[in-house]
């Protein structure tokens, strides 16, 4: 009787998970304002006149924005250029960055070439793990 009433508990408790498995992914995949079987709008689409969510232009700043935004002590940033981007790196270079503090180098400059270089270490490009955890710091783009 008890080795049943086990059986009969484990049951339960897989079908439980699968089914919030399941509605977990269905969550992932809907996004505001598509019916359940629609495919959401890749990022490279351009935007429609039906579109719901309009994105907002990123903010761009100046080279001179980003030099007064370096490795200072007193404002606790440490702003970067990489490929036109701007990216404010304190919070990675002071908690998970791999290469210790050589990423203070790029505080305040163009660290393009660091960036796709690293001269100072491996002498290869970041790799693409890297380049989707820089992306959590953009702030703007470079103003031409």
């Amino acid at each position: 009787m008890k080795k049943v009433f086990l059986g009969l508990l484990l049951l339960v408790v897989i079908a439980t998970a699968t089914i919030y498995y399941y509605k977990s992914q269905q969550r992932k995949i809907q996004q505001p304002g598509l019916q359940q079987n629609q495919i959401p709008l890749l990022q490279t689409q351009e935007p429609t006149k039906t579109d719901v969510a309009i994105t907002t232009p990123a903010r761009t700043y100046t080279m001179e924005e980003v030099e007064a935004h370096g490795l200072d002590p007193d404002s606790e940033e440490c702003w970067t250029v990489i490929h036109g981007k701007v990216y404010d790196i304190l919070e990675f270079a002071t908690n998970s960055h791999p290469g210790g503090e050589l990423i203070f180098q790029a505080c305040g400059k163009d660290a393009t070439t660091l960036f796709e270089t690293r001269p100072m270490g491996s002498k290869t490009p970041h790799s693409a793990n890297a380049r989707n955890i820089l992306e959590k710091y953009y702030i703007g783009d470079l103003k031409k």
